[in-house]
């Protein structure tokens, strides 16, 4: 799905497809008529946003000549040989292939196969290795960043016949409970032609013994609590499709939430997630749930050992490990 020639105007559209033809043919100067650079440098990562299979680029130089008349080079900075880009680009193919397993299945059950994938497999580059900003790191290497992990998750969705973008802005970290933002990038999925917000890179970093599913289909109302676009994305606005209120993991209140400790404490579940109705916490809500699972195991479990709550301020979700 190409959102973002979609949205650009018709001169800027004709510089994303000298900029597409060129990175993709490998072109070391692309000559455009007189163009501002930042209108250029949009052009540029329209095409990259759009188009996450051209890894082997994420900066270019721009000059301007007067050699034919004036004009505009952006000149692509690859950061591989051809040779090396021609393996990868198979590379990433094949692996793609791993999803076929899913192709019949509905867009949801794509999403969240794709999702789990990626919590199961992959791992967060605290490093910031330069593979880790492209598809290629968690492909070859099995990390990424949030950048990383978008475009892939854009790649593997289109790949399985799902309309996916990717969103770069600013965002809080699940565990962090001031407004500290950071750049950050996630993805926009079209399930069943439906737009919703899905962050697998914030649920990447919560994951412990169990997946999370925080942003796995928010709204824009919700997300926004923890997360700013940086530029025009399309509206979120279905609400009651999230991944807790699917499953039914919401709950009213400290009451509701210390009903559904004890009933999963019952099932033989020690590790347990659930979402706040109406979302936002704060740190003496997450005190208020410590306190009520401390007293859930000490009823229940009868037995030394410990209560370890993993909070998601932003979102109110609560991950809750009983550690015997």
């Amino acid at each position: 799905m190409a959102y973002y020639y979609s949205i650009l105007d018709d001169y800027s559209k004709q510089l994303y497809d000298l900029i597409f033809d060129g990175i993709n043919k490998l072109e070391r100067k692309i000559y455009m008529p007189p163009t501002a650079r930042n209108i250029a440098f949009s052009a540029f990562n329209s095409v990259l946003y759009d188009n996450p299979i051209l890894f082997y680029t994420r900066a270019f130089r721009y000059s301007n000549t007067h050699l034919l008349g004036l004009q505009s080079v952006l000149s692509p900075v690859y950061k591989y040989k051809e040779e090396l880009i021609n393996q990868s680009a198979d590379v990433i193919s094949d692996y793609l292939r791993l999803f076929d397993i899913v192709k019949e299945k509905s867009d949801l059950e794509k999403e969240l196969f794709v999702h789990d994938h990626c919590l199961d497999n992959f791992k967060y580059d605290h490093d910031f290795h330069e593979h880790a900003f492209s598809a290629l790191g968690p492909v070859m290497y099995d990390t990424g960043v949030c950048e990383g992990i978008s475009k892939f998750v854009k790649l593997a969705l289109n790949y399985l016949g799902v309309d996916c973008i990717v969103v770069a802005g600013d965002a809080i970290r699940p565990g962090d409970n001031s407004r500290n933002t950071e750049k950050h990038m996630w993805n926009i999925v079209y399930i069943n032609g439906v737009t919703y917000n899905l962050d697998v890179t914030f649920d990447l970093t919560q994951k412990s013994s169990v997946n999370r599913y925080d942003f796995f289909n928010l709204p824009d109302s919700q997300i926004k609590n923890s997360h700013k676009s940086a530029g025009l994305a399309p509206v979120c606005n279905t609400e009651g499709h999230d991944y807790y209120t699917l499953n039914r993991q919401i709950v009213k209140g400290f009451s509701g939430a210390e009903k559904y400790i004890e009933n999963e404490l019952l099932a033989g579940n020690n590790n347990i997630v659930f979402k706040l109705q109406g979302g936002r916490n704060d740190s003496s809500d997450t005190d208020k749930i410590i306190s009520i699972a401390h007293g859930q195991h000490q009823k229940l479990i009868n037995r030394s050992g410990s209560v370890n709550v993993r909070p998601n301020f932003k979102q109110g979700v609560f991950e809750v490990e009983f550690v015997t």
